[in-house]
């Protein structure tokens, strides 16, 4: 697995090179997290989001993108922030579009401050706009983040919106993304029934994950399948590889949840 992000060499010799200045940052501040580069992620953010003029659905972009590196990182109330501020730039904008972009964003936060009940009620308006704009990939996004705060409170009723939005990821070949939802619809599955078939199905969103590059995923995937193994040598050696990936990843809550 790669280590560190392309260098501007090789954008510079590749199709990417004629992109706007704010797709080159983009692109750089996602390198720098796959590579579990999370302060430099956050780094290269904020110096695209300083520039003068950036068009809305750029500050979207970068905004949903430090997020994310915030959260491995534990930086939730930030994480929050920025959240907010996308919901500010869907009100500013008028569109359902960013709209239900920004919600599912801050379901995604809340989930992660294990603010169940608001994180429930903002996934299901995140459902609701993503329905409006007829965007499949925002309605699997919104979906994901309502199965991820479904999970939480009642698993069963994880099922459905994961189900649903792992066929739409798939349909879209949006390995990570598909493989995200494997692993909350595993997961949901192997709490209501720790059988062989529920765990064969956690193995296919870790491989999903790593056919992706996506270690968080990956991680998530690892801890959700050894934490509960019954074979307890099993349990130890799934933990410590969850724990590798992670820190690979850089994910600090993923680090601290192989731990315990």
């Amino acid at each position: 697995m790669a280590k560190h992000p392309r260098s501007s060499s090789s954008h510079a010799s590749s199709p990417v090179s004629t992109a706007r200045p704010t797709a080159l940052a983009l692109t750089a501040v996602q390198d720098f997290a796959r590579a579990g580069r999370h302060e430099q992620a956050i780094a290269a953010a904020n110096d695209a989001l300083a520039a003068p003029g950036l068009p809305p659905a750029d500050r979207l972009a970068l905004l949903d993108a430090r997020l994310n590196s915030l959260l491995a990182l534990l930086r939730l109330n930030d994480a929050e922030a920025d959240a907010n501020a996308m919901l500010a730039i869907a009100k500013s904008t008028k569109s359902v579009v960013d709209e239900a972009q920004a919600l599912a964003c801050l379901a995604h936060v809340q989930t992660r401050q294990e603010r169940t009940d608001v994180a429930l009620a903002t996934a299901a308006a995140a459902v609701a706009a993503a329905r409006r704009s007829r965007r499949r990939d925002l309605i699997a996004l919104a979906l994901l983040r309502q199965a991820a705060a479904s999970f939480a409170r009642k698993p069963a009723e994880a099922i459905a919106p994961a189900e649903e939005a792992a066929r739409l990821f798939a349909a879209q070949g949006r390995t990570a993304l598909q493989g995200q939802a494997v692993r909350v619809l595993a997961a949901a599955r192997m709490s209501l029934d720790d059988a062989p078939e529920h765990r064969a199905l956690m193995q296919q969103a870790i491989a999903l994950a790593r056919a992706a590059g996506d270690l968080g995923g990956e991680g998530r995937g690892l801890n959700s399948l050894y934490s509960s193994d019954p074979d307890l040598a099993q349990r130890v050696r799934g933990l410590h590889q969850a724990l590798r990936v992670a820190q690979d990843a850089g994910d600090l809550q993923q680090q601290m949840s192989a731990l315990h």
